[in-house]
């Protein structure tokens, strides 16, 4: 289990992509275990002058725009407030976060295994793939593309992550076939808050338990006192403390603290110091004949 407070996190400085145009920040608040189906990142993403085209990925990403407005499109954006459900697979885009990084939204976002199986690379293992194709001089990265000459002089572009995936795989990007014909947009303060029946105290809003990887995703809320157990479960779950103070394995974890359970961990209870609103999502299982080697 990982308790991470906001204090304890280090905010890095704008990268400026090779295989993306413009710049991000991904503050790093968890992760997962590298080479596992499981793995994933937990960051906030900022973003400066960031432009992405139309693609897909064989990963899952579950996006909750804090503030601002992030656009998933040319005519779709997650407005302030609202989570996306990005299926693997599902194509979205182009992206153009047009803004200064000091006008950016404020994106938490998942980045995880989905449930084809086939894992998911971290930002430094992309940037350290990456480095290695531009030093090899085969192509060159533009505006989200890896672009090539034939022997005949003609241009051909990739997906710039596509490219990086089969440099580094040895083996062609099999996507998972398009189970949802776009991404899932959900504005949480539409859907009602349940009493849980065996925890006094405790409403639950979920949203949704998405594809047959069982992605799920929700909110709970503790009046002052209430205590809610997270089962053991074989997929890890990220926790957000959105409100509140909670106490979690004897420690104080306040507003703005990251919880990472990992898969199998046991259960554990945490208590309300106060009235808390806690986010998560439960990653998903593998299910899916694409599974392999994680990457």
């Amino acid at each position: 289990m990982q308790i991470v407070p906001m204090a304890d996190v280090v905010v890095p400085e704008v990268r400026y992509s090779k295989f993306r145009k413009g710049g991000i920040q991904l503050t790093r608040l968890l992760e997962g275990e590298l080479g596992s189906p499981h793995n994933y990142v937990f960051d906030i993403a900022r973003f400066e002058h960031y432009y992405t085209p139309r693609h897909t990925h064989n990963y899952e990403q579950v996006r909750y725009c804090l503030n601002g407005e992030y656009p998933v499109t040319m005519n779709r954006s997650i407005p302030e407030g609202w989570i996306a459900y990005h299926p693997e697979g599902t194509y979205y885009g182009p992206q153009d976060v047009d803004v200064d990084f000091v006008d950016s939204p404020a994106v938490l976002t998942v980045q995880c295994g989905g449930p084809s199986g086939q894992g998911f690379r971290t930002g430094e293992q992309t940037r350290e793939a990456i480095e290695a194709m531009v030093a090899d001089g085969k192509g060159r990265f533009e505006n989200g593309s890896y672009i090539t000459i034939d022997a005949d002089g003609t241009e051909r572009a990739q997906d710039g992550y596509e490219a990086m995936w089969e440099a580094t795989n040895g083996r062609q990007l099999v996507y998972p076939p398009e189970k949802f014909d776009e991404i899932v947009l959900m504005n949480p303060e539409n859907f009602a808050w349940v009493p849980r029946a065996d925890e006094p105290g405790i409403d639950e809003r979920i949203l949704g338990t998405f594809g047959d990887g069982g992605t799920r995703i929700g909110f709970y809320r503790l009046a002052s006192g209430a205590s809610h157990v997270f089962e053991a479960r074989a997929t890890p779950t990220v926790v957000w403390v959105q409100s509140g103070e909670i106490e979690i394995d004897g420690i104080v974890a306040p507003t703005e603290t990251s919880i990472g359970l990992a898969a199998e961990d046991p259960a554990v209870r945490v208590q309300a110091r106060a009235e808390s609103v806690l986010y998560f999502v439960d990653l998903p299982a593998v299910v899916g004949a694409l599974a392999s080697t994680a990457s």
